[in-house]
C-alpha cells in the first residue's frame, strides 16, 4: 500500500469524480439515498463535475487511485456547506486537513464568507479534523417540529399583532426590519455582521424558492416590530420556518409564542402536516416560543464554522 508521501491534492476530474462522490457519501446507510444524492450533485454542476470537489489521489508506479475527498458546495449569500473529507483507512489526520484546507482556499478564491459543516453529536474524529483545518464550533442546533396534531384548528386570533402579507413590493422594506431583528440577538450572535443583510436575504430567497406566499410583516400598533418567513416545500411534504425575529423593543413580552402560532396556521394554508425549524440551543426565549406551541425536537447538529477575510 502506498504511504501519505505519495498523496497528490487536486480538483476532482472526469476520471476521479465518480470515486469521489462514492467516498464523500460513502456513510449513508441506504443505497438509493446515497445513488440519488451522487446523481442529483452531478446533475447540478457543469459536465457532471462538481467545483468544489478535491480529491487526495495515491500515485503509485502501475496506477492511480482516489485515496480521500472532500465536498464543499456554494450556497445563496456567500455561504458554503461542506461534506467532512471522507478517505481510505490509513489516510492520516494531516491528509483529511490538507483536503480542507484546498477547498477552503478555493471558496476564499471565490469570494465566499464562510463555510459551514453540520455533524452528529458525537462525531469527534470529524470535530477534531475540522478544529486542524481552523473550523471552530459556532453552535449547537436543534431541529424542531411540529405537526399538524398540535397546529390549531382554526385562524389563531392575531392578538396584539398584526401580520401583513409580502409582496415583491415590499422586499427592501422588509430588509431593513430584518436587519433591525438582529440587533442583540441570541440566534448565532457569532454570525451578526459576517454577511450583509442582503447576502442574508439571498438564502432566505433560495429557502423560499422565490416565493413570498408565506412572508408576513410583523406590525404592533401601526409600527413594524418583526418578521415571519415561511417556506413551503412541496416535494418534501413539509413547510419550514425560515426565519422569525422581532426588533428588541419587542421582545421579552410572549410574542415569540404568539408568532409561532401563526407559522403553524401558515403551515395549515400550505396544505402540510409538518412545520420544521432549526434553532440556537443557547437561544432559550426562540427554544420556548416553540415549544410552548408544540414543537418537538426530532435532531441535533453541530455546527463549524470558517470564516474568510
Amino acid at each position: 500500500m502506498a504511504g501519505q508521501n505519495d498523496l497528490r491534492i487536486q480538483a476532482a476530474g472526469p476520471e476521479t469524480v465518480d470515486a469521489a462522490l462514492e467516498l464523500v457519501f460513502g456513510d449513508w446507510v441506504d443505497p438509493v439515498a446515497r445513488r440519488n444524492q451522487i446523481e442529483s450533485i452531478k446533475a447540478r454542476a457543469e459536465k457532471r463535475i462538481p467545483e468544489g470537489l478535491f480529491v487526495a489521489i495515491d500515485f503509485n508506479e502501475t496506477e492511480s487511485t482516489v485515496a480521500g475527498a472532500v465536498l464543499v458546495e456554494g450556497r445563496p449569500g456567500k455561504a458554503a456547506y461542506v461534506h467532512p473529507p471522507r478517505g481510505r483507512l490509513d489516510l492520516s489526520t494531516e491528509t483529511f486537513v490538507q483536503l480542507l484546507d484546498v477547498a477552503s482556499g478555493w471558496l476564499e478564491s471565490k469570494g465566499f464568507r464562510m463555510a459551514q459543516a453540520l455533524l452528529p453529536v458525537g462525531a469527534a474524529a470529524d470535530e477534531a479534523v475540522l478544529v486542524a483545518a481552523e473550523f471552530r464550533r459556532l453552535a449547537d442546533l436543534a431541529y424542531l417540529e411540529s405537526r399538524r396534531e398540535s397546529f390549531p384548528i382554526r385562524r389563531p386570533d392575531e392578538g396584539r399583532f398584526e401580520l401583513v402579507p409580502v409582496t415583491p413590493a415590499d422586499l427592501e422594506r422588509l430588509r431593513r426590519i430584518v436587519e433591525k431583528t438582529f440587533e442583540e440577538t441570541l440566534d448565532c450572535p457569532a454570525l451578526s455582521g459576517v454577511q450583509s443583510i442582503e447576502e442574508v436575504f439571498e438564502g432566505y430567497w433560495a429557502s423560499s424558492a422565490g416565493e413570498t406566499r408565506f412572508w408576513r410583516i410583523v406590525c404592533r400598533g401601526g409600527e413594524e416590530v418583526g418578521v415571519l418567513l415561511v417556506a413551503d416545500h412541496p416535494d418534501e411534504a413539509l413547510a419550514e420556518l425560515v426565519y422569525m425575529g422581532l426588533i428588541p423593543s419587542a421582545r421579552g413580552q410572549g410574542g415569540g409564542r404568539e408568532i409561532a402560532r401563526q407559522a403553524q396556521w401558515l403551515a395549515v394554508e400550505a396544505g402540510r402536516d409538518r412545520l420544521v425549524v432549526g434553532v440556537d440551543e443557547a437561544n432559550g426565549p426562540a427554544l420556548e416560543a416553540y415549544t410552548g406551541v408544540g414543537f418537538e425536537a426530532w435532531e441535533k447538529r453541530v455546527v463549524y464554522t470558517k470564516f474568510f477575510h
